[in-house]
């Protein structure tokens, strides 16, 4: 979606959305989550260099919790990348 393409109303929504999102994984009893990142994903440069420090450090937070798996998938993978495996993409409901 291009920037300014939605109302602010609709960009707060969005927020609270992934607000509500991230605190499923607080509940009791807590979700099993394994997520596999792309390394561009956590070198491509967003929102200058105080943005980048405070989503290494929830990735960090995220990644020490007992119930989570983190894994970051290296460029150098190349065409061996798994993509003849399953992979399960989850939606809920209201997407």
């Amino acid at each position: 979606m291009r920037r300014e393409a939605i109302t602010q109303e609709q960009a707060d929504e969005r927020v609270a959305l992934v607000e509500r999102r991230q605190a499923t994984l607080l509940r009791s009893p807590t979700p099993l989550l394994f997520a596999v990142l792309d390394e561009g994903c956590a070198l491509r440069p967003m929102g200058g260099p105080g943005v980048m420090a405070a989503q290494f450090d929830r990735l960090l937070e995220f990644a020490e919790q007992p119930n989570t798996v983190l894994q970051i998938a290296p460029f150098q993978m190349g065409e061996r990348r798994p993509f003849s495996l399953p992979v399960t993409v989850l939606t809920l409901p209201d997407r």
